[in-house]
């Protein structure tokens, strides 16, 4: 079950980002990510996340899931907080839609000295294909968190920009 809110639609084209890795029995499914929203930015670390993106994918997909994190590196620990899935959905081949949301990100247990650095938030696509699992992409966004004032603020960058 997620513990986020997810909603598919299909549309959308153009763009950069490109990955795909088959898996199972049939050909590779690549993916074009043509657009990537996050909002709210530039606000507090814990605050929820509410991310739209737009792919095209070259192949159908079964079972399409993607699997939202937040991981948090240092030097002597490395913290992956799972933000959520989205329900499982069969995807045609062409272009797709995903939105997926959280009302806030849980930091419990990560110190803010740790907090306050650059993370990676995670937005990975799986799904099956040919009777076999399809890891199919990881679109990684860099999260910068800084200390203003007696607040911590997160900074997610697109990796289209």
């Amino acid at each position: 079950m997620p513990r986020g809110e997810s909603k598919w639609d299909g549309e959308e084209k153009g763009g950069e980002e490109k990955g795909g890795e088959e898996k199972g029995d049939g050909a590779a499914v690549e993916i074009e990510l043509t657009s990537l929203d996050v909002s709210p930015n530039n606000c507090p670390v814990a605050e929820g996340l509410d991310l739209k993106m737009g792919f095209t994918l070259s192949a159908p997909l079964q079972h399409a899931v993607w699997s939202v994190k937040f991981v948090v590196d240092s030097v002597n620990a490395r913290h992956v907080i799972e933000l959520g899935n989205t329900e499982p959905e069969n995807l045609s081949a062409g272009p797709s839609r995903v939105h997926f949301s959280v009302p806030s990100i849980d930091v419990t247990g990560v110190k803010p000295c740790t907090l306050a650095n650059m993370g990676l938030m995670v937005a990975s696509l799986t799904g099956r294909q040919g009777g076999g699992r399809v890891d199919v992409v990881d679109v990684n966004m860099v999260v910068q968190v800084e200390k203003r004032g007696q607040e911590l603020v997160r900074c997610i960058y697109s990796p289209l920009e």
